[in-house]
C-alpha cells in the first residue's frame, strides 16, 4: 500500500527514499536502520584496504599527495553506528550473539598484540636496535603500525564485523522490519 502526499498524484511511482507517511512523525526507526544497513553494504562490498597516500606528479613536476582513507575502518565504523542505532531493538538472542562477537574481537586483538610482543622478544639485541632506529620498536600491549601484526588483526576483525552485520540483519527479520511497509511498483 502506497500512501500519497500532496506532491504526488494517484498512480505515481514513489522511490523508497522519498516515501513518507504524512500521518507519521518525521522520525522513522526502520528507515534509519535501513540507511545504516545500506551504508554497511556499500562500504563492505568493495575492496577493504589500509589507508594510503596517492602521489601524482603534475605537468610542472610538483608532487600532489592525496590521502585515501582506510576502507576497513570505514566499514567497521559503519557497523558500529548500526549497532548504536539498533541497540534498542536487541532481543535476548541478539544480545548474546553480539556480546560473543565483541568478546571475540577483544580476544583476537589480544592474541595479535601478544604475537607481536613474542616476535619482538625473539629478536636479537642487534635486530631490536636496528628496528628501533627504523621506528619499528614494539611496546608491550600496543601495535606498531609500521609492522604487519595490526593488519592481521584488522583482517580478522573485518570478518567478525561481517558476522555482526549478519546478526543485525537476522534481528531485523525476527522483528519483522521487512513486513511493516509495503511498496507498490
Amino acid at each position: 500500500m502506497v500512501r500519497m502526499t500532496d506532491q504526488y498524484e494517484e498512480g505515481d511511482i514513489i522511490e523508497p527514499e522519498e516515501y513518507r507517511n504524512p500521518e507519521e512523525q518525521s522520525f522513522n526507526h526502520q528507515s534509519l536502520v535501513m540507511t545504516g544497513m545500506k551504508k554497511c553494504l556499500e562500504l563492505g562490498s568493495k575492496e577493504l584496504r589500509e589507508g594510503w597516500w596517492d602521489e601524482k606528479v603534475d605537468r610542472q613536476g610538483n608532487v600532489r599527495r592525496t590521502w585515501n582513507c582506510d576502507t576497513r575502518k570505514e566499514f567497521m565504523e559503519a557497523v558500529q553506528s548500526l549497532l548504536m542505532i539498533m541497540t534498542c531493538d536487541f532481543d535476548d538472542e541478539a544480545k548474546k550473539n553480539i556480546s560473543e562477537l565483541k568478546e571475540k574481537i577483544k580476544e583476537r586483538k589480544k592474541f595479535w598484540i601478544n604475537e607481536e610482543w613474542r616476535w619482538w622478544n625473539n629478536l636479537s639485541q642487534m635486530q631490536q636496535q636496528q628496528l628501533m632506529r627504523e621506528g619499528k620498536a614494539v611496546v608491550q600491549g600496543m601495535f606498531n603500525s609500521k609492522l604487519s601484526f595490526d593488519n592481521y588483526f584488522y583482517d580478522e576483525e573485518i570478518q567478525i564485523y561481517r558476522e555482526v552485520c549478519t546478526e543485525l540483519n537476522n534481528l531485523t527479520f525476527r522483528l519483522d522490519f521487512y513486513g511493516q511497509i509495503g511498496y507498490m511498483a
